[in-house]
C-alpha cells in the first residue's frame, strides 16, 4: 500500500506511470477494502484522489495525452467502487467527495460524468444523516440537465454537421457530438486503432450529453427512496420538464414523420437527414429511460400527469419507431 501511496504522490512521475498504479489500485479494490484495511486505505489515498481530481483539468480531446493515460478516470472509477459497508469508514470522507463530485459534473467530459453521478448517488443513498442537505442541491442539477435537453437537441440535430474541434467546447453548439458512423462500418472500425492512428474527436460535456441524462431517472428514483421528504416538492418539479423531454424531437426525424404521414405512410428507423446516428441512438435512449421515471411517478402521482395521459400512447409508438435497430 505504501508503494501506491508514494507512487502517486511523487511529482516527478509522468502521469501514464501514474494511471498504471492507479489502474493496479482499482483492479485489485476489493483487496485493499477488506477488513481493517479499509479504513487505513481510505486514510492514505482519499487525499490523494481529493487533489489529483481538484488540481486536474477535464479533457475534451480524445487523443490529448492525459485522456490516453485515463487517470481522472480511473480515479472516480476507484470512487465508484468503494463499498459503502461498513458505512463507518467512508462517512468522513462523504461530504467532501459529494461536493466535488457535483462540481465535477458541471466540468467534466461525458465519461467522467457518469461516473461522478453515480459516485454521489451512492454516498448520498448510504449516508442520509451527514447528506441530507446536499440531496436538494444534485436533485437541483439533475432539473437543469432536463432543462437544458431542449437546445441540446437543437444544436446537435438541427444545425450543419460538426466537424473536429480542435478546443474545449464551452456548449452544445461547439460540436459535442462529432459526426458517428453505424456501429460496424468501415469508418467505425477505425476508432479501433491507437497510437497515433486514431483521429481526434471532441468528447461530450457531461451537463449536455444524452448519456449523462439517461443515468438521472434510475437516480432520482433511488434518492426519492432514501429520502422521503423531498418526493413532493420534487415531483412538481421534476413532472414539467419530464413533458419536455419526451415531446422533443430531433428536426430531420420529426420531418420523417410528417412526410410519410402525407403520403399516408408511417416512418420507422432512422432519417438520412440525421448526421450522428450515435447520438441519435443515446438520445432516444435517453427518452426512454425518462419513460421510465414517468411510470414510476404515474404508480402514485398520476393526478399531477392528467393532461398528458393523452400523449403517451403517441409518444411510446414513435420510440418505438425512432429507436436505432443497435439500440433495440
Amino acid at each position: 500500500m505504501e508503494v501506491y501511496e508514494a507512487k502517486l504522490q511523487d511529482p516527478n512521475l509522468d502521469i501514464k506511470a501514474k494511471c498504471t498504479f492507479a489502474t493496479e489500485l482499482r483492479d485489485s479494490i476489493e483487496a485493499w477494502c477488506q477488513g481493517t484495511n479499509y479504513a487505513l486505505f481510505l486514510a492514505k489515498f482519499m487525499p490523494i484522489f481529493m487533489e489529483t481530481l481538484m488540481r486536474g483539468q477535464p479533457v475534451f480531446i480524445s487523443t490529448s495525452p492525459e485522456q490516453a493515460s485515463r487517470l481522472r478516470s480511473c480515479i472516480l472509477e476507484i470512487l465508484n467502487r468503494l463499498p459503502m459497508s461498513p458505512s463507518e469508514a467512508t462517512e468522513p470522507y462523504a461530504v467532501q467527495v459529494v461536493d466535488l463530485c457535483m462540481q465535477l459534473v458541471r466540468m467534466e467530459n461525458e465519461e467522467n460524468a457518469v461516473l461522478c453521478m453515480k459516485i454521489v448517488m451512492d454516498f448520498e443513498r448510504y449516508h442520509t444523516k451527514v447528506l441530507a442537505d446536499r440531496v436538494q442541491p444534485f436533485l437541483d442539477l439533475i432539473q437543469e440537465m432536463f432543462e437544458s435537453m431542449e437546445q441540446t437537441v437543437k444544436d446537435t440535430f438541427d444545425g450543419p454537421v460538426p466537424g473536429v474541434s480542435q478546443g474545449i467546447p464551452s456548449t452544445p453548439s461547439n460540436s459535442q457530438y462529432s459526426q458517428s458512423p453505424r456501429p460496424g462500418s468501415p469508418v467505425a472500425a477505425t476508432s479501433d486503432l491507437g497510437g497515433d492512428q486514431q483521429q481526434a474527436r471532441s468528447l461530450l460535456k457531461g451537463m449536455h450529453s444524452f448519456k449523462v441524462l439517461a443515468e438521472c431517472p434510475i437516480i432520482v428514483v433511488s434518492l426519492f427512496q432514501a429520502y422521503r421528504n423531498s418526493v413532493p416538492k420534487n415531483v412538481k418539479a421534476f413532472v414539467p420538464r419530464i413533458k419536455t423531454v419526451l415531446m422533443l424531437q430531433a428536426k430531420p426525424q420529426e420531418k420523417a414523420h410528417q412526410d410519410a404521414k402525407a403520403q399516408g405512410k408511417i416512418f420507422a428507423g432512422v432519417s438520412k437527414d440525421i448526421k450522428n446516428r450515435a447520438a441519435f441512438g443515446e438520445f432516444i435512449t435517453a427518452q426512454v429511460k425518462t419513460m421510465s421515471f414517468l411510470a414510476y411517478l404515474l404508480r402514485v402521482y398520476a393526478q399531477q400527469l392528467t393532461d398528458f395521459l393523452p400523449a403517451l400512447p403517441d409518444i411510446v409508438v414513435r420510440l418505438l419507431q425512432d429507436c436505432p435497430r443497435e439500440k433495440s
